[in-house]
């Protein structure tokens, strides 16, 4: 179920979103959308009650990717689409994942740990929604060594750290979250292997509290703690952008939500995709959103930090999300994962069968 949190019915919506969704991708306009009307005995159409819709469950973490999910709820684009939404809040992706075995929820936005949501769970990757690699990056503190050894690398000049600086260093990121990829692959294209360090696993708040604290020799961090790494003076010495590393915010559907709530998963990813097309149009209110976001769930974020975060994150519009292959982002990390043995090869073939496009098609016209 949904949890009160507070209503963002301060930050109404300038304007009236009419653009169609599939018009964007190129498609033909979407039929009329009548799984929320009846008619009464002179077959004459009558609105059906918000209580006697059905019902989709969303699960949601107090990152920017459930942004897009309440603004759904707030706005009434669920009722619109006919369905009633039920946000279902988890901490990070790792216990998201576990609780599909459970029928906890029906559909889930996350980024990474998408990878275990297939090849462990049996979920399926449905759309592509948002730019998750801004802002994620390894940090260390302006005296450490790490940051005095650049160059190392030729294909990747920005990046700081040798073998000889970052050999024997504790690093503290959050295991199944994107700070665990960025931090692969960093290691990765410095040459040191994953067994040559000393990883400490905390989940985001905690990682940069204890950083902040003089814990660790460097921190992985994602928005918004990354933003408030810099505000610390603290050094990036690398960043999924210029490590050329694609992310993306992903849907994920349970397996029973794909298999026996077909239409509705369509109905949620036409509203989520309409929500993303409202709060790119107005980056203020995003930002305002976010802030209160963050604030609902113990984070209180200045307004420059999450305005930055809205700038470099961006949400996929419908025709963004139709111009670029669904899933690849997820493939990618799914063959880096197998490289460094944290996910068995056998587990590959899962990303043709469980990344799926038709969802995405009757929703916005992805193909088309």
């Amino acid at each position: 179920m949904r949890l009160t949190y507070k209503r963002f019915l301060c930050f109404m919506m300038a304007g009236v979103l009419t653009a169609s969704l599939a018009t964007a991708c190129g498609a033909k306009s979407e039929p009329k959308n009548e799984t929320n009307v009846t008619k009464d005995t002179k077959g004459t159409e009558q609105k059906e009650e918000p209580e006697n819709l059905p019902v989709v469950r969303a699960a949601i973490m107090p990152y920017l990717n459930s942004v897009p999910v309440n603004y759904i709820k707030d706005k009434g684009l669920d009722e619109k689409n006919g369905f009633k939404l039920e946000t279902v809040p988890f901490t990070t992706g790792a216990p998201m994942n576990e609780a599909i075995s459970t029928d906890a929820y029906d559909v889930g936005v996350m980024s990474t740990a998408t990878v275990y949501s297939l090849a462990t769970y049996g979920a399926y990757l449905i759309a592509d929604f948002g730019d998750s690699a801004g802002g994620t990056g390894i940090y260390v503190r302006p005296d450490s060594d790490i940051a005095g050894a650049s160059g190392y690398n030729p294909t990747y000049p920005d990046l700081m750290g040798d073998p000889d600086s970052v050999r024997g260093k504790q690093i503290i990121y959050q295991t199944g979250h994107v700070s665990h990829m960025t931090s692969l692959k960093w290691l990765e294209k410095i040459g040191v292997n994953a067994d040559e360090v000393d990883i400490v696993n905390m989940e985001q708040a905690s990682a940069y509290q204890a950083f902040l604290a003089g814990e660790g020799d460097a921190v992985a961090l994602a928005p918004p703690f990354s933003y408030n790494a810099e505000e610390q003076g603290w050094i990036c010495v690398a960043d999924l952008n210029n490590m050329d590393v694609p992310q993306r915010e992903a849907v994920i559907a349970t397996p029973k939500a794909y298999k026996e709530k077909h239409d509705l998963l369509v109905a949620f990813t036409r509203a989520l995709f309409e929500a993303n097309e409202a709060l790119r149009a107005d980056p203020e209110m995003e930002a305002q959103l976010l802030a209160e976001w963050y604030k609902e769930n113990g984070s209180e974020t200045a307004e420059a930090v999450v305005k930055k975060e809205v700038e470099t994150r961006p949400l996929l519009t419908a025709k963004e999300a139709c111009s670029e292959e669904l899933g690849a982002a997820t493939r990618l990390n799914a063959e880096f994962f197998v490289e460094l043995g944290t996910l068995e090869v056998s587990k590959l073939p899962v990303y043709d069968t469980n990344i799926v496009t038709d969802i995405l098609e009757e929703a916005i016209g992805y193909g088309k």
